[in-house]
């Protein structure tokens, strides 16, 4: 059953096309068997004062990701492992525990970034999401996206633009139950990769208060027959940064 909700005064239900569109952007998002790379982090404050932190990913399909912090000094080793969409685990070096995250705790801000627990997870809405094909802008198609009642999302719904030949999304607007716009996500720094078009350059502002997290790959590697064991709870403690 779909949720009915509101976005910008618009009634939004997913129809065949935006649906359709959706999951082509899921395959557009996660062209490979699997990847590896770093992230350059800057989180950056309205006064214009900057955080760096890196970082490593693995990923594997379009579900399940590694995320291990190789900077700064006093975060180096917090990781977290997403098995699949419904389980996702944090390990913390100093007290050397492993702790499942709570649904309800995915909303809250990954290391004081712009991104959510659930933001940091790998691209894949169509499980979760229902769309609508509502505009074209500037030659990009506007998905409505309205989460689906299963999941319970903390957000109820999205706009997304995306490319009509690449079909990555190049623009998220993401609003609260009430629809109004919270954060506005960018995406860019095409490049190719085996043939395969991908982005490299993500960055996430806060609406009210200017706040943002930019992101930046390096190091991309991909197919590398990445095994299922690196992303479960069980090896967690065993990876070296």
């Amino acid at each position: 059953m779909l949720v009915t909700t509101f976005i910008l005064g618009a009634s939004i239900l997913g129809n065949a096309e935006g649906d359709a569109l959706l999951k082509k952007a899921d395959a557009a998002n996660n062209p490979f068997a699997d990847q590896t790379f770093r992230i350059k982090m800057i989180v950056r404050e309205a006064d214009g004062r900057e955080d760096e932190r890196e970082l490593r990913v693995w990923q594997k399909g379009g579900v399940k990701r590694r995320v291990t912090f190789l900077a700064p000094a006093d975060v180096r080793g917090m990781s977290v492992v997403i098995e699949d969409s419904a389980t996702m685990y944090v390990y913390l070096p100093a007290f050397k525990k492993v702790r499942r995250i709570a649904m309800h705790a995915r909303n809250a801000t990954f290391m004081g970034s712009d991104f959510t627990y659930d933001e940091m997870a790998a691209v894949r809405w169509a499980s979760d999401w229902t769309a609508k094909r509502v505009d074209d802008d500037d030659g990009r198609i506007v998905l409505a996206l309205t989460g689906r009642k299963r999941r319970n999302t903390h957000r109820r719904t999205m706009k997304v633009w995306l490319d009509p030949k690449t079909r990555l999304s190049s623009k998220i607007e993401y609003y609260d139950t009430e629809g109004r716009l919270k954060k506005t996500e960018t995406r860019g720094g095409l490049t190719q990769i085996d043939g395969v078009t991908t982005q490299t350059q993500i960055s996430m502002t806060d609406a009210a208060s200017g706040h943002s997290t930019h992101l930046t790959v390096v190091d991309l590697k991909v197919n590398q027959g990445l095994g299922d064991n690196l992303f479960s709870r069980r090896s967690l403690e065993r990876v070296e940064p």
